[in-house]
């Protein structure tokens, strides 16, 4: 619901109100936390290797990567080290993680928390 309007009775009022506040909370609810960087792109298989420099990744997080020309949101259906798939990765580690379009060295990569 966007925008304002009028409603001629009290009770259609609180929902109109209801409403907007709930958009309002269901997006402030979402934080980004940085969690590291791209450092290379492999375009065939479509993989980024990403260096986590604080906090943790795991197979289930929604992540952001953003960069002067990348921009895009997804969940992480995969990881690996070595080429062998591992739950997380933590501070130091550099993780495979196969993503959904093109990303570029030095774009930043955030965890999504909600």
């Amino acid at each position: 619901m966007y925008g304002w309007t009028w409603a001629d009775d009290e009770q259609q009022s609180g929902k109109f109100l209801i409403g907007v506040i709930g958009l309002v909370l269901a997006r402030g609810t979402v934080a980004e936390e940085q969690v590291g960087s791209v450092s290379l792109f492999f375009a065939k298989p479509c993989v980024a290797a990403i260096e986590i420099t604080s906090g943790s990744l795991s197979v289930g997080d929604t992540i952001r990567i953003k960069g002067a020309t990348t921009d895009f949101e997804q969940k992480i259906e995969s990881m690996e080290i070595d080429r062998k798939p591992v739950p997380n990765a933590t501070v130091g580690q550099s993780v495979g993680i196969k993503v959904k379009d093109r990303v570029r060295p030095h774009d930043k990569v955030f965890k999504l928390v909600v």
